[in-house]
């Protein structure tokens, strides 16, 4: 249960599943940072067990384990009933400024072909993550601006970028008290960002995934859209993965490119809504001789 979701939090969440629903299934917190009563305060709303972010995989496994698996003990660490994949740390990707391979590798349970992912969904998604903090604080969107904020430093954790997420808690904490003076903040996160960005978009073997990607032209882009839009009206995440998936798989047309990517990020928001208005456009376009 993430504790932190946005219009009902995870706390009130689980009491209503406890008091209103009466359900006794195992919630386990799912918190930002490991702070001081952040387990005490999920276990009095009545969660069973807390995890903190960056998810150490070792440690949420045996979570798992102590409440899904009959008999096994509420205490101590028990031995994994299957090996982790072993973390090989050789051959790290060059010159990504202020990411610790090693850790990175460790948070994904040793699968260096889902860190390399991760990077390229970061590089995509949040080239422009601090001009929209900024713009949406301006506006007086502050609660997107927090979310978006609150984003960055999960993903920043995620890839073992640490003096990132480090510089984003701070500016993330600024933004929750209503700080005035922001510019240091943001100026801090900026110097580990850009550079990480820039580094990414020079490491062909993470935008390719070590290989030649596929080209798909616009026929094919229009009959992928034709069929994300019956899952997208319908909301069903399940039946819009495997679709953009593809729709990932492909290096599309320059003029298709930043847009297609657009509504990649809004659909995996689980932005339903937003996203069918952005794949209608893409459709009215693409049909527009």
């Amino acid at each position: 249960m993430d504790v932190q979701m946005p219009v009902m939090d995870g706390y009130e969440a689980t009491r209503r599943i406890r008091s209103e629903l009466g359900l006794t299934l195992p919630v386990i917190a799912m918190t930002a940072n490991a702070m001081v009563g952040d387990r005490e305060k999920s276990l009095h709303c009545g969660m069973n067990d807390h995890v903190a972010k960056p998810i150490d995989p070792q440690h949420l496994f045996r979570t798992l384990m102590r409440w899904l698996v009959p008999g096994r003990s509420s205490g101590g660490e028990e031995a994994l009933p299957y090996p982790l994949e072993k973390v090989v740390v050789n051959e790290p990707l060059p010159g990504l400024p202020g990411l610790d391979w090693t850790l990175a590798l460790q948070r994904c349970a040793g699968n260096r072909e889902l860190l390399e992912r991760l990077l390229r969904r970061f590089a995509v998604d949040q080239a422009e993550v601090l001009a929209s903090i900024e713009e949406k604080w301006r506006r007086g969107e502050r609660e997107e601006a927090i979310r978006l904020a609150h984003t960055l430093k999960g993903l920043a954790g995620s890839i073992g970028a640490e003096p990132l997420r480090e510089a984003t808690f701070h500016l993330e904490q600024a933004l929750t008290e209503g700080c005035e003076i922001l510019h240091p903040l943001f100026e801090g996160v900026k110097g580990h960002l850009v550079p990480l960005l820039t580094a990414l978009s020079c490491l062909p073997e993470v935008a390719s995934s070590a290989c030649e990607v596929p080209t798909g032209g616009v026929s094919e882009l229009t009959g992928l859209l034709h069929s994300l839009q019956e899952p997208l009206q319908a909301r069903q995440p399940k039946a819009c993965h495997p679709l953009v998936e593809r729709l990932e798989a492909k290096e599309w047309p320059p003029e298709w490119r930043v847009r297609v990517n657009q509504l990649v990020k809004t659909i995996r928001k689980y932005r339903f809504k937003e996203a069918s208005q952005e794949l209608n456009e893409l459709l009215r376009a693409a049909a527009d001789p």
